[in-house]
């Protein structure tokens, strides 16, 4: 019987083969055109411009463009958040233009129907006294339609290096036209700029050499007047004796007026370096919001990086992350794990009703030294729900991370993730962003009315995403531990769906527990006989157990495919366990 099943399973997975979602973990990549790019700090989602119904995401990086010939001039691109491909590309064509410092999402700027992006022009150098012939920094804004430039938001006078930092603020002045908060942090500044004539709607200002303006967010309402108020980092920030602590600011969205502050705790914590504005995580209706400090040290272990989640409410901390590899003296390159180094609000991405975090750690060490990795935490309350691992040497995967949406239609939303030191032949350091895909995540099917019985698929119950990874060929070890907890000889039955579980085909069962598939599927004499898959023509029958554990392997499968499995054990006089289930990704 073990046999028949083992094989009746397969059947399932060829027979639902043409119903794949999606084959690998990476959905798209969007790579650096030139040595030393370094493209993969920068990104944002923008919006549906190609017309495809899937959002799209500009990316930018300050450093050399390969077309120009230039130094310093900088790159914008607009790309298919379906496929990863460039839609429209915009290299700098000056020494030092600094093109793509920043990147945004602009809204419908021309009013066209169609997203526009924004990109932060810096243009190495000091302050420059206005008016002045001399090229100036700006934000520029592009159409999404034609890749063609909109307008320029001017730099205000005095300011150095406007457009280091970029976030969409929403329409702020009734105009139709979204606006920007904007830094600059070589002078230590920021300004709400109005994103159709480029006048400055509100003035902020840190302490001079703090870089203040070096990262900036418009945060949901904390004040409970409708409008929304703003995060500004100050990474250098010194406060008393210990500098480059590093301070984070929170800026009233109606006046300006400085609302709190939070700080780091050590010299050289650099806390404030990265933001994210995250919907309500603690349900108490209000926004909260999340910041790093990626030098930042904690017991003991130097440059691990840290990141806080604090409450909208009142400024209190709701929980922190702290990374493991700290700097090592004995290795120049290895500067710590550097936790915190991008960070961004990912959606809801397990789909568990709480907004998600995606964090980077370039200088993780993990397949080899400085890979870096992307984690997807729970806002809620940090816990890791996927890991993202780059697959080379000095690689600083997480580099930048950003929200996508649901890129491939699934249900289950995707990220942006940066390798900004990437190597391309012939091209060191090029760069690369991948369209990321962290789920799917079972949710509520992962929990059954049992949790001493269980089932394990090569070796794993699946993590905190309940998804097992298994390479194409590679042989398939179905397992069922702990059976001697059930009156033996216990029945169980192991049954499985090509695919990803949806909500209708979420059902609880009293007495049974919490199963992923609908009552539809279920024999009806029988709550433990399931249809192994929706397409297959008949029932299994039950498989008899007479030891503690029972497992069986069949060979690997050649396509990929994704089956969720979940085993119910049953016992006279009638009662019936569910385990956990757990998605098999072959890829």
């Amino acid at each position: 019987m073990k046999h028949v099943t083992s094989v009746c399973i397969a059947c399932a997975m060829i027979l639902g083969a043409s119903n794949v979602l999606r084959a690998q973990t990476v959905l798209g990549t969007n790579t650096g055109s030139a040595a030393n790019q370094l493209l993969g700090r920068q990104m944002q989602a923008v919006g549906d411009c190609d017309g495809d119904g899937r959002t799209d995401f500009v990316v930018g990086t300050s450093f050399a463009a390969a077309s120009t010939g230039v130094s310093g001039g900088g790159l914008v691109r607009l790309v298919s958040g379906a496929t990863g491909v460039t839609i429209f590309s915009t290299p700098g064509t000056a020494n030092l233009q600094q093109l793509g410092m920043a990147v945004a999402r602009a809204g419908d700027a021309n009013i066209d129907g169609v997203p526009d992006y924004a990109a932060g022009q810096t243009w190495f150098g000091p302050a420059l006294p206005l008016p002045t012939t001399a090229p100036q920094p700006a934000v520029v804004i592009y159409s999404g339609l034609t890749g063609g430039v909109i307008r320029t938001l001017l730099a205000p006078a005095g300011t150095s290096e406007f457009g280091a930092a970029i976030a969409n603020a929403g329409d702020r002045t009734g105009d139709g036209i979204d606006d920007f908060i904007v830094g600059s942090r070589s002078s230590s500044s920021a300004h709400l700029m109005n994103g159709f004539n480029g006048a400055v709607l509100l003035p902020f200002s840190g302490p001079a050499g703090s870089r203040f303006g070096n990262s900036v967010a418009a945060l949901g309402d904390i004040t409970g007047d409708g409008i929304g108020e703003f995060l500004i980092g100050a990474s250098s920030a010194t406060l008393g004796t210990v500098t480059s602590i590093g301070v984070a600011y929170i800026f009233d969205g109606a006046n300006g007026a400085q609302l709190r502050t939070h700080n780091g705790t050590f010299a050289g914590d650099l806390f404030g370096s990265t933001l994210a504005a995250v919907p309500d995580v603690n349900a108490d209706g209000v926004s909260d919001y999340c910041i790093g400090a990626p030098s930042g040290d904690w017991n003991g272990l130097v440059n691990v990086g840290v990141v806080r989640m604090f409450s909208g409410v009142s400024g209190a901390l709701l929980w922190s992350l702290q990374g493991t590899q700290a700097y090592l003296s004995t290795s120049t390159s290895n500067l710590g794990e550097t936790l915190g180094s991008s960070l961004a609000h990912a959606g809801d991405i397990n789909i568990d009703g709480w907004p998600d975090v995606i964090v980077g750690a370039s200088g993780h060490n993990g397949i080899a030294e400085d890979c870096g990795r992307a984690d997807l935490v729970s806002g809620f309350d940090g816990s890791l729900l996927g890991r993202f691992e780059g697959s080379a040497l000095d690689d600083g995967t997480g580099s930048g991370v950003a929200s996508l949406g649901d890129s491939d239609s699934d249900g289950w939303g995707e990220v942006l993730v940066g390798t900004s030191r990437h190597d391309l032949p012939a091209m060191p350091d090029a760069g690369r962003v991948d369209i990321l895909s962290y789920g799917p995540f079972l949710g509520g099917c992962a929990a059954g009315a049992n949790t001493i019985v269980y089932l394990r698929v090569n070796g794993s119950l699946g993590g905190a995403a309940h998804r097992v990874d298994i390479a194409l060929n590679a042989a398939i070890n179905i397992e069922m531990v702990n059976l001697s907890m059930s009156p033996l000889p216990a029945n169980f039955l192991l049954f499985a769906k090509v695919g990803v579980p949806g909500a209708p085909d979420i059902t609880y069962i009293p007495g049974v527990g919490t199963m992923c598939f609908a009552p539809s599927l279920l024999a009806p004499w029988d709550p433990s006989l399931f249809l192994l898959a929706s397409s297959f023509p008949t029932l299994p029958g039950l498989i008899p157990a007479t030891s503690a554990s029972w497992n069986s392997t069949i060979p690997g499968l050649a396509f990929p495919v994704r089956v969720t499995l979940q085993p119910v054990i049953s016992f006279p006089p009638g009662s019936y366990w569910v385990g956990n289930a757990i998605l098999a990704n072959i890829r």
